[in-house]
């Protein structure tokens, strides 16, 4: 476990600077524009917890830097903010439900005009709504993004929660 959350940490530092400059990376295509092109998204995700909850999320991301840090890789900086959403079905008793409304930032690069990658951490209260529990909680994930346009792209995130959905921009 902690071999791999160092190599994760080693990939977000070092991956800035294994990339090629955004003059020789940067193809003509409608990801790679000069000014807004990493603009308000809203993402729609079902989601799975192990072992056995299904739920899902929604958030809408805000870009604080959307052209990026550094000129040399097309990247941006997001706050997102939404809630998670789900619970542990049962058929013998109502189950366990949960909502959990969070805060959070992101860091996204561009790596090809149809694909990008993502780091995030949010944190919340974790509310359940079976058994009146509220807990804080504070969680990571990284993800992928695969553009079908400039505005529409297929989004799997591995983390807390693991899902799949789609993420809209404007």
């Amino acid at each position: 476990m902690k071999r791999s959350l160092l190599a994760l940490l080693a990939l977000m530092v070092l991956s800035p600077m294994l990339l090629p400059s955004q003059a020789q990376a940067e193809p003509k295509g409608w990801v790679f524009q000069d000014d807004d092109t990493h603009g308000f998204e809203l993402a729609v995700l079902g989601s799975y917890l192990a072992p056995i909850t299904l739920g899902g999320q929604v958030y809408v991301g805000i870009p604080v830097a959307k052209n990026g840090f550094t000129s040399k890789i097309n990247d941006a900086f997001f706050v997102d903010i939404g809630a998670f959403f789900g619970g542990v079905p049962n058929p013998l008793f109502i189950g366990n439900f949960w909502t959990m409304p969070y805060g959070g930032v992101r860091y996204q690069i561009w790596l090809f005009d149809w694909f990008s990658i993502f780091w995030a951490v949010r944190g919340g209260p974790l509310i359940e709504v079976t058994t009146p529990t509220v807990s804080p909680y504070v969680g990571g994930s990284f993800g992928m993004d695969f553009f079908a346009s400039e505005k529409v792209a297929l989004r799997v995130e591995l983390g807390w929660p693991t899902g799949v959905g789609a993420r809209f921009a404007f």
